[in-house]
């Protein structure tokens, strides 16, 4: 008689634990860890670096609105930081979803970027600015373009597909912005690169001959000189 409660005791604890290791088994299938990437090692990567060029977009954006002194250069920052904005934020929901830890600060290479820039001021900045604008998103196009294509996860691949025009936009702002800011540079329209009369109090001069023969009037007289010879009035 006790022979037989000691078995069935016996196989009611052995039914019960296995049922609890089944269900632990379950649990944990059915809840991948939260860390636990569910994307290919190329999809994850692309998200990751999308994220880290709109984070550097948005913070450049920021400084450019408040440090250039074109206005085409204002505006195309303001452009900057609204788009790149709210593509980082559908990114981020993106990542989430698919397990993808994101950055929360700039990498040490785009904190560099980021410092130097800062330094800048006037059109020195930015021609420095703008340029690299057209650099990165030529750089952008490519990368998303090849995850549009080639891309595993659809998720994925249709936000980088909806980002390609909005890139492309940002490319051609960019390229036009970039020529303004070169010819607005230009502080003369003579090709011999004199400077315009009104330019001559605060123009800095490097000559090997001596200071008495090449003084600001006879300099003056030489400028005025050649704009006329050019059709161009020196009171433009």
């Amino acid at each position: 008689m006790q022979t037989r409660s000691l078995i069935k005791f016996c196989t009611f604890a052995l039914g019960l634990s296995w049922s609890t290791v089944t269900l632990a088994a379950a649990t944990d299938n059915s809840e991948p860890k939260k860390n636990e990437s569910k994307l290919s090692r190329a999809d994850a990567k692309f998200v990751r670096e999308a994220a880290e060029g709109a984070m550097i977009e948005v913070e450049l954006g920021k400084i450019a609105a408040e440090k250039a002194t074109h206005e085409q250069v204002k505006a195309f920052a303001r452009q900057m930081q609204e788009d790149h904005g709210k593509a980082n934020e559908e990114l981020k929901m993106i990542a989430g979803n698919k397990g993808v830890e994101l950055r929360q600060s700039l990498q040490e290479k785009h904190k560099r970027t980021v410092s130097r820039l800062s330094k800048l001021s006037g059109a020195e900045f930015d021609r420095q600015y703008i340029r690299l604008m057209v650099d990165d998103h030529k750089h952008d196009l490519e990368k998303f373009q090849r995850e549009a294509d080639k891309g595993n996860d659809p998720d994925i691949k249709q936000f980088a597909s909806k980002q390609i025009p909005v890139l492309k936009k940002h490319l051609e702002m960019a390229q036009a912005v970039h020529r303004q800011v070169k010819a607005s540079s230009k502080t003369s329209p003579v090709g011999g690169g004199l400077p315009h009369p009104s330019n001559l109090k605060t123009a800095t001069y490097h000559s090997s001959f001596p200071r008495d023969t090449r003084s600001e009037a006879a300099l003056a007289e030489c400028c005025v000189a050649s704009y006329r010879s050019a059709n161009l009035s020196p009171d433009r």
